[in-house]
């Protein structure tokens, strides 16, 4: 036979492979469907319950300061009107006696805030951050302070450092002070300024000495702590006041 024969014959289609069974039924096959749902609802859940978890607590609004009333604290001894005013927090026992002389860090100028201080303040902290937000409650800024020495008064060694004050014409070379006296939770924050340079500190301690309370008060520790500077006589004023009498 030719190798022409060959293509006379026509070519078979080979058998197709016989059709399979189904592999699974029905049920089976909708199984991983629902199961797919399933996980995506689990997920979906979890999500919420997370950012229920992780939604911020509502904002505690802020305490509210308002005017109270009387002063309770006083400057005795001084050459000028002294302007104060009293806040109170509406809250809590916070209050605040602000006792100023003067119109600002321009010329001679007196600045004394005393805080009896409620739960909602924050602890007192280092010299140069309580000197920052007593001149910010001034409207003045704290652009430089160096290191504080103790100044003896009636009340105690007061932190006095030698401050610039920043206002709207220029720094002012200031005097900051500061007294913590813990057993009668009074905070002292202040400045004093002058015309012509800072302020002597022997000066300041006799101002600083006026400070005086006002009315008897119902809080037993302050009371104590008044009661006690009268009886004080380690004071850089009363050295400074020998120093100036005459001698015979």
């Amino acid at each position: 036979m030719s190798d022409l024969g060959v293509l006379r014959h026509p070519f078979r289609a080979r058998p197709s492979a016989p059709a399979r069974k189904e592999d699974a039924s029905p049920a089976l096959r909708i199984l991983p469907a629902v199961g797919a749902f399933g996980l995506a609802g689990l997920l979906i859940l979890g999500l919420l319950d997370r950012r229920d978890v992780e939604a911020p607590a509502p904002l505690a609004s802020e305490p509210v300061w308002v005017e109270a009333g009387a002063p309770v604290f006083g400057l005795s001894g001084a050459s000028r009107a002294v302007h104060s005013e009293a806040i109170k927090r509406s809250k809590d026992a916070g209050r605040i006696d602000v006792l100023s002389l003067g119109e600002g860090p321009g010329g001679d100028w007196l600045r004394i805030a005393l805080q009896q201080a409620g739960p909602l303040d924050p602890a007192p902290g280092t010299l140069f951050l309580d000197l920052s937000r007593a001149a910010a409650k001034a409207g003045v800024a704290v652009t430089r302070a160096a290191l504080p020495a103790l100044l003896a008064t009636r009340f105690g060694d007061f932190e006095v450092a030698e401050v610039e004050l920043a206002q709207g014409d220029g720094p002012r070379a200031c005097l900051g002070l500061r007294l913590l006296a813990g057993d009668a939770n009074l905070r002292i924050v202040g400045f004093a300024c002058a015309r012509e340079g800072r302020p002597a500190p022997a000066a300041l301690a006799c101002q600083l000495d006026g400070l005086q309370l006002l009315a008897p008060s119902a809080d037993e520790a302050l009371a104590r702590f008044f009661a006690a500077a009268e009886l004080s006589s380690g004071s850089a004023c009363v050295a400074r006041q020998a120093e100036a009498r005459p001698r015979r």
